[in-house]
């Protein structure tokens, strides 16, 4: 098994125009043209990375750029996601 094998995403939720980010967190895009935050994140995703036992939430915004932020638990993620654009439990979808 390569640890490719062991990626995989789990949950999804879009985010309401009326969740933007609270602000308790910024996403910053650096790229060759310097720095700045990126698009509107209308959806976020989770994945599990069963080679370091983690969960990512991904951050994707409106031109399908993105970024994401590592939790130790499934809980984590959905925790952040709620803080920062309103996302409850009951908002996600699974990926099969």
């Amino acid at each position: 098994m390569t640890p490719t094998d062991d990626f995989r995403f789990l949950k999804r939720a879009d985010i309401k125009p009326e969740n933007q980010s609270s602000g308790s967190s910024r996403k910053i895009l650096i790229d060759d043209s310097g720095s700045h935050e990126f698009m509107r994140i209308v959806r976020l995703e989770i994945a599990r990375n069963g080679s370091d036992g983690g969960y990512y939430l991904f951050h994707v915004s409106a031109n399908g750029r993105g970024t994401d932020t590592w939790h130790e638990t499934l809980e984590g993620a959905q925790y952040e996601a709620e803080a920062d654009y309103g996302v409850n439990r009951s908002d996600w979808l699974d990926i099969l």
